[in-house]
Parts: C-alpha cells; structure tokens; sequence
C-alpha cells in the first residue's frame, strides 16, 4: 500500500513522496499536528514514548482496518483509496517523530 500510495517502488518515487510528506509536515495538512506528535520525545523515557506512539497507531485498528473489514472478506479498492490518508498520515508522524529522537539522542551525546 505504501508502495501504491508513493507512486511506485523506486528511489525517486519515494524521494518525490518523502518531500510531499515533508512540506505537509512544516507548512501544510499536519503544521498544526506536528507538536502533538512529539509531545513524547524524551529519550531517557523510550518504552513510555513508544507504548504511547503504539498505542496512537493501534488506534487505528478499532478506527479504520477492523470496522472496515468485519466481514473478513478480501479488502478492495476502494479500502485502499479510504485508507490513503490514514497511511500518509501515519508515515509522516513516524518520520517526524523518528528525526525528533535522532535529534534529541544527537544532543545528548
């Protein structure tokens, strides 16, 4: 699906997405979002931090993927169009968060 959503499976595919995300992330869909995802970053509490970013993208199991298919039949496309968002949006919170921890574990050392 992430393949699907970058618009393919080479490196410039994902480069091209990676600075769509980014530009979303400083000044576009999730400016507003960004502070709340790193609410969590202190890296002397990382099984905390990481249970709470677990916790937040499980949610979107009870959220979106179960409710969607309580059939348990194959999903079809249009699954895959309505989960887009969730997907960007989940790419782009681990990215931001994972640069926040190199950052913080960086300044640390």
């Amino acid at each position: 699906m992430v393949e699907e959503a970058a618009g393919g499976s080479s490196a410039s595919a994902y480069t091209k997405w990676a600075d769509t995300l980014t530009t979303r992330i400083d000044n576009g869909t999730y400016a507003d979002e960004k502070s709340d995802w790193i609410k969590c970053s202190d890296i002397s509490t990382a099984s905390t931090c990481a249970l709470a970013w677990a916790t937040d993208s499980n949610s979107l199991n009870c959220v979106y993927v179960l409710k969607v298919n309580e059939t348990g039949k194959e999903l079809s496309g249009s699954y895959y169009t309505n989960a887009v968002p969730y997907i960007e949006l989940q790419i782009a919170k681990g990215g931001y968060r994972l640069a926040t921890w190199l950052n913080a574990i960086a300044a640390a050392s």
